[in-house]
């Protein structure tokens, strides 16, 4: 256990101003103090620190010295007792921002082996009892914020990683993946109150004037910065035992300390105990800092030794970051969150059962919850700038999601509307075959809650001898002039197109006109209504209609590894033989829906190893031959086949001029864009960068070895050796430049 002392500075500003010493069991004792030593020693201490200063020893001897006092001896005193202990400093702006982590008496005092001290800079006098640790494994809401072109960019992806594999089978983490304020409300609301032990923020800090300030996402990927007090109006009051504020400058303040940091103000507006990073700190250093600290959370560790034993653990692996670590508080008990493993009655760690919502009100297709939604951030942001324009007559009419089926369209279609609904609050789902008959029941499709309004637009869309066009804009230019909607196609592939006989599909005429009217009320009236369109497959559209297209790429990475952490069998805590899991994962192919199928092919026992393996084979063809995917590598120009077998070279997605390298003699462009058309080469934007790439399917590459179109053994010597070089170039030489 650990003792818990107190030192306050008493009088700050008066004529007799005092440091006092509040031991856990026995008297205060003081000792008087001159204004002229408080400041000349705060002073030269804040003048001389900074993360990498040489002269750190002797600053934290200092510190040690000036607290321990000349007679007094109190941390020695308490010290001999060589038990771990946690320092409360009660001082006030400029003596509370000194970097007492680097206190120093035969060794740097806060990560010593047996009688560490904690400092726990104490901000509130607020003080709650503390619930009981709860008898269940950790929970950690995690959230990471990299808004587009703010510099540097956040590693969030290796930072997501790192604690995703350090919590395998341990702690239960929850990725909300939106980067937004609102996103971060929306999770907790949507878990409700309680649920997380650990929240935790990752991205960019800085102090201004006004206060300090937490950069997070826009709806549409641009930055949105953000107080304390408006996480806390987010947050509702319901704060976890800790808030992790992963960010430079997080827990540094300003003029003297008379502008908080953004740890200090989360204390004011709530939080019982938040941690943040002093100075700059590396993404290396912040992400197995993290890691290490939800290990020992997890393990039923309290709050401050837990900090205690992870910034020992920073410094062990030789981070010259150790000391940024900054714990605030209120006066609330820094005890367990959770109960030890192996505590009776304890609740094992399990998968969240994904649930499933509805994209559209007939309830025909189904969709994650935001839960267990993962990925797409990128996707989602891209589709809101380009959809919600500042002027509504700029920009595309009409979005045509496309990529192979499974991969999450219509779920990226219903994430799409509930992002858009503080602008957008009406929509109108349609799946499959759609005509001119389906439009005009528009109605039983919004929930405008006038009837008049239902009247009017029913009346309008009826009229005779008028075109669809016409009628959808006197519809939009009149009881909907002022209520934006989202107009949704899913699954348009379904009835909707047909193949041109080489290979590449096109839009029916009874469908094409559909789309065709609505971009063309949208444009003739300026309306901020918007079309979105779900389709397996691109297809061309008429030159009137602007559109964007957008293709949907496999999941990977972290993606791939939130995802698998939302199933049962392919989990990593699932006890199921690795083996079998890695031929299942490979099998997949990164398709959300594939691993939904082969997970629950694997709760159920089909008997021995082998009968695993044959059945997950069986419903990989089966997935292939659900996907055509045969049919549409026959029904390809021998030129596209060949191209397909060139950007098949690389096992990772990568840019298009990375494709276009190895053919540097005939031009290729043409034919990687037609493959992706029709899902036979994914293509999306790159999780981290947004940079759209591109990758052959592991469903395809098995078919490819079957065309005649396949590289011979020189052509693919050749082709890996171009690749590897223009990924050398492109990559590798930057970093070491």
């Amino acid at each position: 256990m650990t003792d818990g002392y107190r030192i306050e500075l008493f009088d700050a500003e008066g004529t007799n101003p005092r440091l006092r010493w509040f031991p856990p069991e026995g008297e205060m004792a003081e000792r008087r103090l001159t204004r002229k030593d408080i400041d000349e020693f705060v002073d030269r201490v804040a003048n001389e620190y900074s993360a990498y200063s040489p002269v750190l020893t002797q600053l934290g001897a200092d510190l040690y010295n000036w607290l321990d006092g000349p007679t007094e001896r109190w941390l020695q005193k308490a010290l001999s007792d060589h038990k771990p202990m946690t320092l409360h400093i009660d001082a006030q702006e400029r003596l509370r921002e000194l970097p007492w982590e680097l206190m120093f008496d035969d060794s740097f005092l806060t990560i010593h082996p047996t009688r560490p001290v904690a400092p726990v800079r104490a901000v509130s006098a607020r003080q709650a009892t503390r619930p009981d640790p709860a008898n269940r494994a950790l929970r950690v809401l995690f959230m990471a914020a990299s808004p587009v072109g703010v510099e540097p960019v956040l590693d969030f992806e290796q930072e997501e990683g790192v604690i995703l594999a350090a919590a395998a089978g341990r702690v239960e983490v929850v990725v909300e993946e939106s980067g937004s304020l609102a996103g971060l409300g929306a999770m907790l609301s949507w878990f409700g109150p309680d649920y997380f032990d650990v929240l935790h923020l990752s991205g960019h800090g800085y102090i201004t004037p006004a206060g300090p300030r937490f950069v997070m996402e826009a709806a549409d990927g641009s930055q949105s910065d953000h107080s304390a007090e408006q996480i806390g109006a987010a947050i509702e009051g319901r704060w976890p035992g800790l808030l992790f504020v992963s960010g430079c400058y997080t827990a540094a303040a300003q003029k003297d300390g008379v502008v908080a940091s953004m740890a200090e103000s989360l204390v004011d507006a709530g939080a019982p105990s938040v941690l943040g990073w002093a100075l700059p700190v590396g993404d290396s250093a912040a992400s197995d800092l993290a890691a290490s600290l939800y290990g020992r959370l997890a393990d039923g560790g309290p709050i401050d030794h837990a900090v205690t034993l992870a910034r020992r653990a920073l410094f062990d692996a030789n981070s010259q970051d150790w000391h940024l670590l900054r714990l605030c508080a209120d006066r609330t008990p820094l005890g367990s969150l959770v109960t030890a493993p192996g505590t009776k009655g304890r609740v094992r760690l399990r998968t969240r059962a994904s649930s499933t919502l509805f994209l559209d009100a007939e309830g025909q297709v189904k969709v994650a919850d935001r839960a267990s939604f993962v990925g797409r951030r990128r996707e989602l942001q891209k589709l809101l700038r380009e959809l919600r324009p500042d002027d509504p007559t700029e920009g595309p009419q009409l979005a045509l999601l496309h990529g192979m089926g499974g991969l999450g369209k219509s779920t990226l279609a219903a994430r799409l509307l509930e992002r858009m609904r503080t602008s957008h609050d009406q929509s109108a789902v349609w799946v499959g075959r759609i005509d001119e008959q389906e439009v005009v029941s528009l109605t039983r499709r919004l929930n405008l809650g006038d009837p008049d309004i239902d009247q009017r637009v029913n009346e309008l869309l009826g009229r005779e001898n008028v075109t669809l066009a016409d009628r959808l804009r006197y519809v939009l230019d009149g009881p909907l002039a002022d209520t934006p909607c989202v107009f949704v196609f899913d699954d348009f592939e379904d009835g909707n197109l047909e193949s041109d006989g080489h290979g590449a599909y096109r839009c029916r005429a009874e469908a094409l006109e559909v789309l065709r009217g609505f971009a063309t009320a949208i444009a003739r009236t300026g309306s901020a209504s918007r079309v979105v369109v779900t389709s397996r497959y691109d297809f061309p559209l008429p030159t009137e209609v602007k559109a964007m297209r957008l293709p949907v790429l496999q999941l990977q990475g972290n993606d791939l590894d939130k995802k698998l952490r939302t199933l049962e069998q392919l989990a990593p805590t699932s006890p199921l033989e690795a083996a079998v899991k890695d031929r299942a994962i490979t099998a997949a192919a990164g398709i959300p829906r594939l691993l939904e199928r082969l997970d629950s092919l694997l709760s159920t026992d089909p008997g021995g190893l082998e009968a695993l393996f044959t059945s997950i084979e069986a419903k990989e063809v089966e997935y292939r031959e659900e996907l055509l995917l045969h049919r549409l590598l026959d029904e390809q120009s021998e030129e596209v086949r060949h191209a397909i077998s060139l950007a098949a070279v690389y096992e990772i997605a990568v840019p298009l001029d990375a494709i276009l390298a190895l053919s540097p003699d005939e031009p290729i462009k043409a034919e990687i864009e037609s493959a992706v058309s029709v899902g036979l080469l994914q293509a999306g934007l790159h999780p981290s960068t947004g940079e759209l790439r591109y990758l052959v399917s592991p469903l395809v590459r098995p078919l490819l070895a079957k065309t005649l179109e396949r590289l011979t053994d020189d052509e693919l010597l050749q082709a890996q050796e171009r690749g590897a070089r223009f990924l050398y170039e492109l990559w590798v030489e930057p970093e070491s430049a």
